[in-house]
């Protein structure tokens, strides 16, 4: 077994059997590195898949290889799938030794396309069995052989939207890769600077015209999550590695440069070539995020703003673990941002109506105020918590109460109101927000004693409509019943009717002094 498979063998989660061979090694794991057992298990079955093909490799007569793969995966960028467009440089050379006059350049293949000329057949054959960096020698006939190179298989994925139900009309973000990237780049992040070579089409040329005008722009230097270029773009680069080209095709939204899409419509779908030259890390600010998210809110721009306000919170997180512990001051004020910025997330999520996000993200918003103290050190803790923050605790629970009562959960949201009310009533240095919160408490419980009322008015409706068309029902069956009686009833009246007019009629065809049996009359 490889280092790498030991590596991944460790197990969290679900403990296994005791005295079993997992067992040993889920002990002595270490929570921060940690992995489920499944996922243990996926990663083994990819290391089996990519043995097996390493060996059906090793064993393949037809060629050999020269150098080895940069990567040793066999995901769709790296090993090209059937019909999948390859960037390979080839050339054609003679068994003599002599000049070739076949390939020397790189090309755009299609892994497995059927050719008539041998040469074209053996190279889209031989490129599904090669992976991104590899180099091998396959035989073509007695003449020619091919050594062939793979650079990059050129695929295509969809970035954005993550959630198309969610953000449903908001547009696409689509790349398709046209150079693969160099080894062992990191992809930018928000804050950070890319240096990128972009050219914008203004016209229907295709793909391999529009990357190649890229080569020769000057780069640019561009501050993700600043706005220098459209969304769309920005979420591209963020997708990218150093070294990496794309071509990137947005629309909607994403293809908009001004954030204020409402005011000025749409612009139409955006294709471009990018080039990733380099990286420079940075870091964003939480309050800017948070004040530029407010202002995306404002502009109606709640996907953009969610976003901001979740980088606001991760920004905000970081900067929490690595402060001192002794600066209790800027401790208190840094959760108190990213309690904050969790509610205006919670906000985001109520406005797209995803109420169980928004219970999620308050959960976190409450967890972060100290809400889930045992209740033996509560008062101690609310005594040294300053009115904001009591404030910040007593909103959380006003929104997750609503949210919650919107669901139909009437008893803990009854429980989150009064807990917010409590909260409420114990602020002395904020007095007209906390008595503004008060009332939001009061009228949300009018808000939910309606819908309860309402929802009641339904349930006795419906029961009501039940019990009618059960009575409807029932004396529609009895009067089926009645119905099928009557007719057996008028059935057996008329067999006997019928027995009657035939003994008459036998009775009136006999002599006067002849007895007729009864036997005499059943038969007829």
């Amino acid at each position: 077994m490889s280092y790498r498979r030991d590596k991944w063998r460790q197990y969290a989660g679900d403990e296994p059997e005791p005295g079993s061979s997992e067992d040993e090694a889920y002990a002595a794991v270490d929570a921060k590195v940690a992995y489920t057992r499944q996922s243990v298990q996926e990663r083994a079955e990819k290391w089996d898949a990519i043995e097996a093909f390493e060996a059906y490799k090793a064993a393949k007569s037809s060629s050999k290889t020269l150098h080895p793969p940069k990567h040793r995966g066999l995901c769709a960028s790296v090993r090209p799938q059937q019909g999948a467009e390859a960037l390979v440089s080839f050339v054609c050379k003679p068994r003599d030794g002599g000049k070739s006059e076949i390939g020397g350049t790189r090309v755009s293949v299609v892994a497995g396309e059927e050719h008539d000329e041998k040469w074209k057949q053996v190279l889209s054959r031989e490129v599904l069995d090669m992976r991104r960096g590899e180099r091998i020698e396959a035989d073509i006939d007695d003449e020619l052989k091919l050594d062939c190179c793979l650079h990059a298989v050129r695929v295509s994925r969809q970035l954005a939207p993550v959630d198309a139900e969610i953000y449903k009309g908001h547009g696409t973000v689509s790349t398709k890769r046209m150079e693969a990237p160099k080894p062992g780049g990191k992809r930018p992040r928000f804050g950070g600077t890319a240096t990128v070579r972009l050219v914008i089409a203004d016209d229907d040329r295709d793909d391999d015209a529009l990357f190649k005008a890229s080569e020769g722009v000057d780069p640019q230097n561009i501050k993700l999550g600043q706005g220098d270029v459209c969304e769309g773009l920005e979420v591209a680069v963020l997708a990218m590695r150093p070294g990496e080209g794309c071509i990137v095709t947005c629309d909607g939204a994403y293809g908009d440069p001004c954030y204020a899409v409402r005011k000025v419509g749409l612009g139409p779908s955006i294709r471009a070539a990018v080039r990733l030259d380099a990286v420079t890390e940075g870091d964003e600010d939480a309050s800017y995020l948070k004040e530029r998210g407010a202002m995306l809110l404002g502009e109606g721009e709640c996907r953009r703003a969610e976003a901001c306000f979740t980088r606001a919170a991760r920004r905000a997180e970081a900067q929490l673990k690595a402060l001192d512990e002794d600066d209790d001051e800027a401790f208190a004020k840094l959760k108190d941002v990213l309690a904050r910025c969790l509610l205006n997330v919670a906000l985001c999520c109520k406005k797209r109506n995803g109420r169980r996000d928004e219970i999620a993200v308050l959960d976190g918003a409450l967890g972060v105020l100290g809400d889930d103290v045992d209740e033996a050190v509560a008062s101690e803790v609310e005594a040294a918590m300053s009115s904001a923050t009591l404030l910040l605790r007593a909103k959380a629970r006003l929104r997750r109460g609503a949210a919650r009562g919107f669901l139909g959960d009437a008893d803990a949201a009854a429980q989150d109101l009064t807990a917010a009310d409590a909260l409420a009533a114990r602020i002395v240095d904020e007095v007209p927000a906390a008595a503004a919160l008060r009332r939001d408490v009061v009228r949300e419980r009018r808000v939910q004693a309606a819908a309860a009322a309402r929802r009641r008015k339904r349930e006795k409706a419906a029961f009501a409509g039940k019990t009618l068309f059960d009575e409807r029902d029932a004396a529609a069956r009895e009067a089926s019943e009645a119905a099928a009686k009557a007719r057996h009833a008028a059935e057996e009246a008329r067999r006997d009717a019928e027995g009657c007019r035939r003994a008459q009629a036998i009775a009136a065809q006999a002599p006067d002094d002849e007895e007729v049996e009864i036997g005499d009359i059943r038969r007829l």
